[in-house]
């Protein structure tokens, strides 16, 4: 049988809220359903898995300011409404991925995985770390959506493992207005979903490439638009700049 962290929540089971502490016994509780966990540390990591292997209608959700380490463990999610994995009100998150990791939002104008204007996103490599998140129209796979902040991002920082973006229909993939993005390895695909509209790849005020590999696939319209593009290290299979 698998052994899981301390902080171990079965995403199969329902959505799940991270935040502050209400009772300011420790800094960060978990709710899910009617449940509420807490004694959490910044320093702990909160471990997501799923007992199913298809997709379920769930998401995540981290907000008021908290700054956690999250592990993606062979999660398969698509929101019921709204985005699939959101970062919200200055929180940051460093989301380790762990084997194969699916992320969705609920439809249009939602990101995969949002990371609202001063938030932050760091990723790691766990082992064989893959996370696939796809963006609804008009919003990112990962980064900003149309929803909030006119389409802006908070920072993104990618550090292992294969990650694909996948979107649709105006706006942009990876970021967003007003994102820095660091890409200092891993592999990452950026590409449009689909045929009939179009769509940009990356957006970002500052994009450094410091290692790594980028594709920008599927007909995008551009494959970047940034003030400031430094590229350090790394490959891009397409022109940033």
């Amino acid at each position: 049988l698998p052994i899981y962290q301390p902080f171990s929540f079965d995403i199969a089971s329902g959505s799940v809220v991270i935040e502050p502490d209400t009772t300011s016994q420790s800094d960060i509780q978990v709710t899910q359903g009617s449940t509420v966990t807490r004694g959490i540390a910044s320093s702990d990591t909160i471990e997501l898995y799923s007992s199913s292997g298809a997709t379920v209608n769930h998401s995540v959700m981290v907000r008021g300011g908290v700054e956690t380490n999250i592990t993606a463990k062979g999660i398969n999610i698509k929101s019921p409404s709204g985005d699939g994995f959101s970062i919200t009100e200055n929180s940051n998150v460093t989301l380790t991925i762990i084997g194969n990791n699916y992320v969705q939002p609920s439809g249009s104008y939602y990101a995969g995985v949002l990371v609202r204007v001063g938030s932050s996103l760091t990723i790691e490599d766990g082992g064989n770390g893959f996370l696939e998140a796809r963006g609804g129209n008009y919003s990112a796979a990962i980064g900003g959506a149309s929803s909030y902040d006119g389409a802006g991002s908070g920072d993104i920082t990618i550090n292992g493992g294969i990650v694909h973006c996948y979107a649709n229909k105006d706006n942009y993939i990876l970021g967003g207005n007003t994102s820095n993005i660091t890409i200092n390895g891993g592999r990452i695909t950026v590409k449009k979903s689909g045929s009939n509209y179009t769509k940009n790849g990356i957006k970002a005020n500052l994009l450094v490439l410091s290692g790594g590999t980028i594709s920008i696939e599927g007909g995008v319209s551009n494959s970047a638009d940034c003030n400031t593009a430094i590229i350090n290290g790394g490959k891009d299979r397409k022109s940033v700049v």
